[in-house]
This record gives C-alpha cells, structure tokens and sequence, in this order.
C-alpha cells in the first residue's frame, strides 16, 4: 500500500510546525518507500505542489497531518471542505476569503475512514482526541453577519 502524508512549514510565530515532526516520525517509522511525506509551504498555491505529487506518486492513503493554534487535542476530520478561507495572510501574504478550491468540484468531500474507531482507538491510549466534523474558521464564517 503507497501512503503519502504531508504537513506543512512553520507558521505564524511557530518555531517549528509541530504536526509536520508528528509526520516525520510517522514516515522514519515506516522506513519504507512506500511512504512518502510531503512539505508543504503555508500558502494557498500549495495545493497544486500536493495534486502534482498525489499524480506522481499515487497513493492509495493519503493523509494531512496539522496543526491549529490553540487546540489542544487531536482533532480527527470526518469532512474536508472545498473552500479556502482565513483570518490571516499566508506565508506569501496573501489573504483568501471564501474562496473554492476546486471550481468544479463538490462542496464537500467526506473520508472513507471510520474516524470514529479511529477517536476512540486514540482515547483508549490516553490521547486526548474527538471527531471533527466542521473547522472553527467555517464555523465562524457561518455564524458571521455578512
């Protein structure tokens, strides 16, 4: 099975990016060439660096590894939307708002992972952890008078 894991370069005020040494550690587990880890820079442009690999490489996993200021558990996504938005400009700059991704594509997309197994597994090893089902950023765009 080809496993492609990718997390992104430091942030913000961020030292280092603590989700992308996670996903260091999970690949130098593997040692294998089966599973590759991609970094990614914080900007809105690095989805193309991601689509170019996963066509490169094909996977049959992939998985993001991330990390949110402030969060202070593993937060397991059930449903990754097909938009782009924050409070803050990237690394380049740029600030994107209620942008779609992928034009044509759906509005969301759902995992075939049982992300509930998957919680409780984690909990049951004492990682505080819980299902995500919508980011706080969309959350905040919902609820916000426009």
């Amino acid at each position: 099975m080809k496993i492609l894991i990718y997390s992104f370069d430091k942030f913000q005020n961020l030292k280092s990016n603590p989700a992308y040494e996670v996903a260091e550690d999970i690949v130098k587990r593997f040692n294998s060439e089966d599973v590759v880890l991609v970094k990614l820079p914080v900007t809105y442009g690095c989805w193309d660096i991601l689509r170019n690999k996963i066509d490169s490489f094909k996977p049959d996993f992939i998985l993001g590894i991330g990390v949110a200021v402030g969060i202070n558990r593993v937060r397991v996504e059930k449903i990754g939307i097909n938009y782009k938005h924050a409070n803050i400009s990237d690394s380049e700059g740029k600030k994107e708002v209620v942008q779609k991704i992928d034009s044509s594509g759906d509005l969301a997309y759902e995992t075939e992972v049982d992300v509930v197994s998957s919680v409780e597994s984690l909990k049951n090893k004492g990682i505080p952890c819980d299902v995500s089902l919508i980011s706080k950023g969309i959350f905040e765009l919902l609820n916000k008078d426009v």
